[in-house]
This record gives structure tokens, C-alpha cells and sequence, in this order.
């Protein structure tokens, strides 16, 4: 996948450099920077049967059970290496930086007060992708198409704060970094002709992450409460991907 995707992004940037005189933006298009939203829900069902096992073992004193896990929200930056109107196409090269985050949460009755657990799953991507496009009037285009490789790192931290304001924390993590692909597609809105746009994309995340090990104790993360056996998958399947992103672009 990742090999195809480097084909068609130099060949597309091939066919850019003989066509040149036909673009829209400026001499050879637009290159620029964006930011905006993301929303990524993925299928977790090994680290829910953990939480499941933890709100099971604990039920007759937490006050606040621990909910599933299943949807990350944070931000995406970067940039877009270039942007071309062929003809009434529209051609993008980009990479960017994304961090996502869920925290969940459980209040448990212990003698001298109440105890607080939380988990919060973390993810950070590097992406690189292309889309292909058409103008659907002047100032709308439609992505037909979205394709995004991305390698990410998982980290899975665990904070317990004790009733006396003591705190104790553990990180998990992903041994290497994980491949995962988004594939989609979605709408660019010129806001400020095309310079100043508005883009919305919409797909499917392919993903799966294995176990979480603790670097400093070399102890990985358990199926279930009092157990020595490894959490399996910490992610098990993706989900819908969805981000909104403001592009700021300069001719070239």
C-alpha cells in the first residue's frame, strides 16, 4: 500500500512539472499549511474486557464506574507540499502530524476518602497522502479520493491519586511504530479564493495495535485485573476518521 502510494504521488508530481502552464495557481500551484480537528473511533475490545474486568472486581466501591474506550479526538498540522488545479482536477501532495486522546475515569469509596483511576489512551501519527479531486463550481471541490499511510505510537497511561493527594503513574506503550492507513474521501471549500480554504474529509481507518509494555518495568499491560496474561490488542480494529482543517496556501 505504502509502495503504491509513493508511485502514484510521483507520477502525479511528474505529470505536474509537464503541465505546468495549465494550472490555476500561480506558475506550478499552491503550497501551504493547515490545522484543524480530528475524530478517530476505533474497536479496543481487548482493553474493554479489561475495563470491563476492573468496574466487575471493584463494583461494590466504586462510586464512578470506568467507561469504554472507542473515540479520540485532538488535532492535525501540516503541510500541503503542493496543491494543483489540472484542467478542473484537483491534485495534493501533504504530510502532517496528528495527537489524539481518550481519558476515562473511576471514583472508588476507600477508608480515608475516595481514590481516583484514570486511563488515557494517547495516539501520534506522522501521515503522508495524496487525494484526487474535481471542481464542482467555482469555489467547491469534491475529494474523490483520500489516501493516507501513517505511522503512529500508542501510549496507554495510568494515573491512581490516593485520598492524601498522592499520585502514582504508569505508561504502556507500542514497541515500534504501528502502520495504519486512512482511506476516504471528502470537500474543499474556497473561502478566500483558493488561498484561504475550508476542508472536510470523512474515511475509514485501517489500524491494529498489539500489546503495551511498561518501559521502565518491562511489565505489559494485563487482559483483565489481577492477571499476568498480556493485553492481546490494544486496538483490535479502526473506525470512521473524521477532521475539519483550515488551509492556508501560497502560490509557486
Amino acid at each position: 500500500m505504502i509502495r503504491t502510494i509513493l508511485i502514484l504521488t510521483t507520477v502525479a508530481s511528474l505529470t505536474i512539472s509537464v503541465n505546468a502552464q495549465q494550472f490555476g495557481f500561480g506558475c506550478l500551484g499552491l503550497v501551504g499549511f493547515y490545522g484543524g480537528i480530528e475524530v478517530q473511533q476505533y474497536k479496543p475490545n481487548d482493553l474493554n474486557e479489561y475495563v470491563h474486568s476492573y468496574n466487575e472486581a471493584n463494583k461494590l466501591a466504586l462510586q464512578d464506574e470506568m467507561d469504554e474506550f472507542g473515540k479520540a479526538i485532538g488535532y492535525r498540522v501540516g503541510v500541503n507540499v503542493v496543491r494543483a488545479n489540472v484542467s478542473g482536477f484537483v491534485f495534493t501532495v501533504k504530510g502532517y502530524y496528528s495527537t489524539l486522546s481518550e481519558t476515562n475515569s473511576s471514583t472508588e469509596i476507600v477508608p480515608t476518602g475516595l481514590s481516583n483511576r484514570s486511563l488515557r489512551m494517547r495516539m501520534n501519527s506522522f501521515g503522508a497522502g495524496i487525494d484526487f479531486g474535481t471542481k464542482i463550481t467555482g469555489g467547491l471541490s469534491w475529494k474523490v479520493v483520500d489516501a493516507i499511510a501513517q505511522f503512529s505510537t500508542l501510549r496507554l497511561r495510568e494515573t491512581i491519586s490516593a485520598p492524601d493527594g498522592a499520585t502514582s503513574v504508569n505508561e504502556f506503550g507500542n514497541d515500534d511504530r504501528t502502520v495504519t492507513f486512512i482511506i476516504g474521501s471528502g470537500f474543499i471549500l474556497n473561502i478566500l479564493s483558493d488561498y484561504l480554504t475550508l476542508e472536510g474529509n470523512f474515511g475509514y481507518t485501517f489500524a491494529s495495535v498489539g500489546k503495551l509494555k511498561n518501559s521502565t518495568t518491562n511489565e505489559f499491560f494485563p487482559q483483565s485485573v489481577n492477571s499476568q496474561i498480556p493485553l492481546e490488542k490494544s486496538i483490535n480494529e479502526g473506525g470512521l476518521n473524521l477532521s475539519m482543517q483550515i488551509n492556508l496556501g501560497f502560490p509557486f
